[in-house]
């Protein structure tokens, strides 16, 4: 049994577009469990959530929480690509640039601003960053919007997962948002 272990706590989020309709708390007690630790249960179950694909503007969320700590709602609103990219540090760009497909790297970036490639590529090394622009130049100038949005869902997605786990922070360590994190 897991003595030291202290309950998880999950909010998991359910809405559509820009509103959440519901919000559901999940506590994982080390108490009932005696094969995992709670917060390995806690990071299985925002997994699976968070890569559940629900139909048309709707979607699902699951993050981790602190207990007894502030919490801002801009956190766990869907967000835009750009913005998040932009938001994130080096260091959690760097791993997520490390957990991403090469193919869908080049897709998301086709039509973002010069910061938000230069951001990425200074987070590359030299060789990934030629890779990259040479997979930018093979997918061309007329590439398909639906492309586009697919390549940029999948690195959210994987952005989510990342920050929901505690491998990366979307927003800087203080937990207070900065600028806004929808386009």
């Amino acid at each position: 049994m897991w003595t030291d272990d202290k309950p998880t706590m999950v909010l998991t989020f359910y809405g559509h577009a820009q509103v959440i309709d519901k919000i559901v708390i999940n506590s994982f007690d080390p108490e009932k469990r005696s094969d995992f630790t709670s917060e390995d249960v806690a990071k299985s179950y925002c997994r699976n959530i968070n890569v559940l694909e629900l139909k048309e503007d709707s979607w699902i969320h699951a993050k981790i929480v602190p207990i007894n700590t502030p919490l801002y709602l801009k956190t766990f609103l869907p967000f835009a690509f750009s913005t998040v990219i932009l938001e994130l540090d080096d260091l959690a760009l760097q791993k997520l640039v490390k957990n991403t497909e090469t193919r869908d790297l080049a897709g998301a970036l086709k039509d973002v601003g010069a910061d938000v490639l230069e951001k990425v590529r200074k987070n590359m090394s030299s060789h990934a960053a030629q890779v990259l622009k040479e997979d930018m130049e093979y997918l061309g100038s007329t590439v398909r919007p639906d492309f586009i949005k697919k390549c940029r869902d999948s690195i959210l997605d994987n952005i989510r997962y990342l920050e929901a786990v505690g491998e990366i922070a979307i927003y800087p360590s203080n937990g207070i948002p900065q600028g806004d994190a929808h386009e």
